[in-house]
C-alpha cells in the first residue's frame, strides 16, 4: 500500500490522534511508502497533481512496473 498526505491536512491528528502515521504503519503491515505532500491540504491528489503523479510513477517503478507517462 502507498499513502501520501498533504502536510497541511486539518484531518491527519483529528482522525488518528497525535500520531496518525504510527496509526497507518500499525494498521496497514504492507504499508510500502508514505510522502507527505508540501504546500497541500485534505484534498492533496486535486491540489498537488503533480508531487502525486511523481510518488505513484516512483512507487510503481520500484515495484518493477513499467509506467508510460503521458506528454
Amino acid at each position: 500500500m502507498l499513502d501520501d498526505y498533504g502536510e497541511n491536512d486539518p484531518y491527519m491528528e483529528g482522525f488518528s490522534g497525535r500520531d496518525p502515521l504510527a496509526v497507518l504503519r500499525a494498521n496497514v503491515p504492507d504499508l510500502c511508502a508514505v510522502v507527505k505532500v508540501p504546500d497541500a491540504g485534505h484534498l492533496v491528489q486535486l491540489e498537488r497533481t503533480d508531487a502525486v503523479d511523481e510518488f505513484l510513477t516512483t512507487a510503481l517503478r520500484n515495484l518493477g512496473v513499467g509506467v508510460r507517462v503521458a506528454p
